[in-house]
């Protein structure tokens, strides 16, 4: 089955976009491309395909590039699926698009909200940042008895007691995160819990491009709401977010305490 593009950004020379059967945001690159390069001629683009692949046993001809006209062993694809990013109960929804804020002297951040009234955030620079601190720490060469200092952000899962439906204790990971760009907070790794790796990877860890990283902040509106579009206003400050119900919601970064962190209006 085909998929429609229901939204597509920029990223640098990179490229996010998101299909409307997907639940997933992805970044991928075309190789061969570099905003930095010369502009291809107008003969080298690819011409309209006068019959339609049926099957995706051939990549040559479900995707054509003017970057790479064709594959070789030295450059064996067109493009390169680099990250996922979940985003959870989309369902068969159309025209749901996401927004990213990228701008000079900020993190950049993705921001997309679902068929489920849930905002998600991933926080772009904490990506490379995670990647940075798990080099050091597992290079065999660095001091094992100085610990490698790891971001603010990197929170421990701090596991909590509830009851089970016959009464029983038992402990439950906490997971929830914060999402301030640009904390300086250090503090240092020591022994921590398979959750707290498993967490921290589930939310940052490149290594894996078709592992769907969950977002590193989430809010939740009504669970009816269903999201068509996220913006930000140009300082980063502000994220609106439409969608049904003739319903707009407006969140705030780096709110004061004693402010309101989200508001509804509908019109």
């Amino acid at each position: 089955m085909f998929e429609f593009c229901a939204s597509v950004a920029f990223y640098g020379d990179y490229i996010l976009s998101r299909a409307c059967h997907d639940n997933v945001i992805v970044l991928w690159r075309i190789e061969g491309f570099s905003s930095a390069g010369p502009r291809p001629s107008q003969s080298t683009a690819p011409t309209p395909q006068n019959v339609l692949p049926t099957s995706y046993e051939d990549p040559d001809r479900l995707t054509r590039s003017a970057f790479v006209p064709a594959t070789s062993p030295r450059c064996p694809s067109q493009y390169t699926r680099l990250l996922e990013f979940h985003t959870p109960n989309c369902g068969p929804q159309f025209f749901m698009r996401f927004k990213l804020h990228h701008v000079a002297g900020q993190n950049p951040v993705l921001a997309f909200c679902n068929a489920a009234g849930n905002i998600f955030f991933w926080d772009l620079r904490r990506l490379t940042v995670y990647r940075e601190v798990m080099a050091a720490q597992n290079d065999v060469r660095r001091d094992k008895s100085k610990p490698v200092q790891v971001p603010s952000w990197l929170k421990p899962v701090i596991p909590r007691q509830r009851a089970d439906a016959a009464g029983r204790i038992k402990s439950v990971a906490s997971d929830r995160d914060s999402l301030t760009s640009g904390q300086t907070g250090h503090t240092e790794t020591t022994d921590y819990s398979t959750e707290t790796w498993d967490s921290w990877e589930s939310r940052y860890s490149m290594e894996d491009p078709h592992h769907a990283l969950r977002a590193h902040r989430t809010e939740s509106s009504s669970a009816n709401f269903v999201g068509r579009q996220a913006a930000w206003s140009p300082g980063g400050e502000w994220c609106v977010v439409v969608g049904s119900s003739n319903t707009t919601l407006v969140l705030q970064r780096w709110a004061r305490k004693t402010a309101s962190r989200a508001s509804v209006t509908t019109r």
